[in-house]
């Protein structure tokens, strides 16, 4: 029984591998994907200045994610999927929104992740798909004009995410490239994060 249950797996596998990524089934192969955790660099050019920010991402498709910067700001922001907290390590506070009010028409790439294929295709329209070298890169944009953003390009395969980019009302052109991704499962406590003593605590 082990050794049928085994082979069950890696045909699955291969199949996965042999799938081609297509405006039709991005969201799905998203939602596939319950959990994510991985390193970034975060690169925005705006007025031919460019910033850039490193850090790592924890995500579960139940709303839960942590975003933790590293350089050159110390910052988190965590959700657990009804509220929103950014720590700010410089100004000792923790401000505290509802998710729903935090991200009233503004829009953010963290939705890929914690969103289901069917909400994704209310909020995106997928326009193609280009397949170069095995990896594809995918043109979205918001359905609604009123958004905080214009034009995404995510640039994937089956396995893995390297990279998302965008540009906003503001102009700005960013980039978000991801290095050591995995899939495996996160359990609640890595959501968490511990508070500085004596932190002010702003609720919005």
């Amino acid at each position: 029984m082990k050794k049928f249950f085994s082979l069950f797996l890696s045909f699955m596998s291969f199949q996965l591998q042999l799938m081609e990524i297509t405006p039709q089934n991005l969201f799905d192969i998203f939602n596939s994907r319950s959990f994510i955790s991985a390193d970034f660099n975060q690169s925005t050019i705006q007025d031919e200045k460019e910033r850039k920010i490193q850090g790592s991402i924890l995500a579960s498709r139940a709303g839960k994610f942590k975003v933790i910067y590293l350089e050159p700001i110390s910052e988190i922001i965590s959700s657990d999927g009804r509220n929103l907290f950014r720590l700010d390590y410089e100004l000792n506070q923790l401000d505290v929104f509802s998710v729903e009010d935090y991200f009233a028409n503004v829009e953010s790439p963290i939705s890929f992740f914690t969103k289901s294929s069917r909400e994704l295709r209310k909020i995106y329209a997928v326009h193609h798909c280009d397949q170069t070298n095995e990896i594809s890169i995918c043109v979205i944009t918001p359905k609604e004009d009123d958004t905080f953003l214009k034009k995404l390009f995510i640039s994937l395969d089956i396995n893995t995410i390297y990279s998302i980019s965008y540009k906003d009302t503001f102009d700005q052109e960013v980039k978000i490239s991801f290095t050591n991704l995995s899939w495996q499962n996160l359990s609640d406590e890595k959501f968490t994060f511990d508070m500085p003593p004596k932190i002010d605590i702003v609720y919005h």
